[in-house]
């Protein structure tokens, strides 16, 4: 009910024209059964932090006000969705790990778009293995339902871009011959990133 109430007053305030600066906690959502993960995953892995950043920071304008977010803890947040997306599907996560994803999330912007309020973000992953991927997404919501609910969507979308990445899926599934390194040999997978 809180969250429900900031919404409301928050979309109040923005068509009062009055400026402002909006702290930004993305509301949790859970992946959407129509956005599928098609894939399974067997082993076990450690899910890092990599954010640098652990404070409140300026990152858009939206209308006349200033949007600031925390991004340590919104990276927390993609740690929380995918640690729950993975277990659904038969992962492993724990404390220590041979297999190490490092997470980082960045809000780049929200915006305006006519009584619809879209949030874009960035997603950047590091395995233990030596791959490296950014995923960019955008969602965007009916403005009355806040810009919260719009970046919870954004990670959302990330998570998912994440989970049906080819190479972390074959990353996460590989299962190294005996006396030999845990690693992937870099070779690339079918996955291209989503476009504007």
């Amino acid at each position: 009910m809180p969250n429900k109430l900031f919404t409301l007053s928050s979309f109040v305030l923005l068509l009062s024209g009055c400026s402002f600066t909006i702290p930004v906690y993305p509301e949790f959502q859970a992946v959407n059964p129509a956005n599928r993960i098609n894939k399974t995953f067997n082993h076990e892995v450690q899910l890092i932090n990599d954010q640098k950043i652990n404070e409140q920071k300026y990152f858009s304008d939206y209308s006349t006000h200033k949007v600031e977010g925390n991004m340590y803890l919104w990276t927390d947040q993609v740690i929380e969705l995918t640690k729950y997306e993975l277990e659904k599907r038969n992962g492993f996560v724990i404390k220590e790990s041979e297999k190490k994803l490092y997470l980082s999330f960045n809000a780049n912007e929200v915006e305006d778009r006519n009584f619809v309020v879209v949030c874009k973000g960035t997603l950047s992953v590091k395995t233990s293995s030596g791959y490296e991927k950014s995923y960019s997404v955008k969602n965007g919501v009916p403005a009355v339902s806040g810009i919260p609910r719009a970046c919870g969507g954004a990670i959302t979308l990330s998570v998912i871009e994440l989970l049906n990445d080819k190479n972390i899926h074959d990353f996460l599934n590989y299962k190294a011959p005996q006396n030999s390194v845990d690693s992937l040999d870099g070779r690339e997978g079918e996955y291209s990133s989503p476009q504007e």
